[in-house]
Parts: structure tokens; sequence; C-alpha cells
């Protein structure tokens, strides 16, 4: 199942009050990645080591896109100066 925006988001809500009662150092984005795998892989027929496997290439996918988000952001901020 992939979950549709309006699901992630609200999932998303869902896990803001862990997020400051326990004080975890998480930005927008992250939160929401946490929000789809968990919804992504609530009702999974897959086992534990597959979950695994596939919420570690999510948050690598996660990481690589972040990085160039930053990198072109980067640039972007150099050719304005």
């Amino acid at each position: 199942m992939k979950p549709t925006p309006e699901q992630v988001e609200r999932a998303t809500a869902a896990l803001v009050p862990f997020v400051q009662e326990w004080n975890v150092s998480l930005n927008p984005e992250d939160l929401a990645e946490i929000a789809y795998a968990v919804l992504v892989h609530h009702d999974s027929a897959a086992s534990s080591d597959e979950i695994d496997a596939a919420v570690r290439a999510q948050i690598e996918d996660h990481r690589r896109k972040a990085e160039s988000l930053y990198k072109d952001m980067a640039g972007e901020s150099r050719e304005t100066d």
C-alpha cells in the first residue's frame, strides 16, 4: 500500500507530540519519512528482515535526495552572492 499525502500528513501530525515530548531532534521531512515507512509496512506480509531492508533503502534514498537538494541550494546561494 502506498499512503496518500494526506495519510502521511496525518501520521506525521500524530508523531509530533512524541518528538516534542521526548526532545527528539527531527526535521519535518525526516518525520514524514518515518510516518511513510510505518504506513507502508503496517499491514505488510513481509518479514521483519524484509521490512528492515526496505526501510534502510528508503533511508538511503531520502539521504541522497536531501544531499542533492542541499548541494543545489548551496550552488544557488553562491550564484546570488
